[in-house]
């Protein structure tokens, strides 16, 4: 949003029928950038996913299989 040409290019983008969609990502560099945006666009999957209540369940089963895993891996063998 700093680069001289930032308003010409959304002007150019929202003239070629682009919408803004979400707030504007503030990074220093381009792989900030792609993981603000990574980051984001799985929770929204996330919590499309879970507004199923059948999806909620599995995720929970799912998640809760994975932490009980990670748990045995963890704990030292008797």
């Amino acid at each position: 949003m700093e680069a001289s040409t930032f308003l010409k290019e959304k002007e150019r983008l929202l003239a070629e029928g682009f919408e803004v969609d979400v707030e504007p990502i503030l990074a220093t560099n381009i792989e900030q950038a792609m993981e603000k945006y990574r980051s984001g666009f799985l929770n929204d999957v996330d919590e499309y996913r879970n507004s199923d209540v059948a999806a909620g369940l599995f995720t929970f089963i799912t998640e809760t299989i994975k932490s009980l895993r990670q748990g045995l891996k963890g704990s030292p063998s008797t």
